[in-house]
């Protein structure tokens, strides 16, 4: 009996150890909107910016609640450009890409709109400002896909 409740004791204590030796946020929020009207309780919180375009769909967001890094995916009309008042920038002196182990614990959506932000080349990118925050954003004008990141 005395054996068993050493055992309990003992794991237990490794778990409350590797809890908090764990380097990593346990909060990570995700939501999907079919359309910007749907997104408004996401925009009115500021986790997805205000100009985002009135075709936007698909929209995919998440963010850490510790760290407040964003990561956004939406599809909208091609001819709606909502990224022209948007800084111009060349990929290649783009601002940092969040390394993988950042975004591990998020939902797959992000990894893969990552990888794509990396590999097309088709891909215009922008910092886009909204109440004094700067944020990443990649567009696709052609094929009517954005993704933005961000953190503040």
């Amino acid at each position: 009996m005395l054996r068993r409740v050493g055992v309990a004791i003992g794991i237990f204590l490794i778990g409350i150890l590797a809890f908090l030796w764990c380097p990593c946020s346990l909060e990570i929020m995700s939501a999907s909107y079919e359309s910007r009207a749907d997104a408004l309780v996401g925009i009115e919180a500021g986790w997805i910016p205000g100009w985002i375009p009135e075709s936007a769909t698909d929209i995919r967001e998440a963010h850490d609640i510790d760290t407040n890094k964003t990561f956004i995916t939406f599809k909208f009309a091609p001819n709606e450009r909502f990224y022209s008042d948007c800084t111009p920038k060349k990929k290649g002196n783009y601002p940092f890409f969040p390394k993988a182990e950042e975004t591990r614990r998020f939902p797959s959506f992000v990894r893969r709109g990552l990888k794509q932000v990396q590999a097309d080349s088709s891909l215009l990118f922008f910092l886009c400002d909204d109440e004094n925050r700067s944020r990443n954003v990649a567009v696709g004008p052609d094929s009517g896909v954005a993704y933005v990141w961000f953190s503040y």
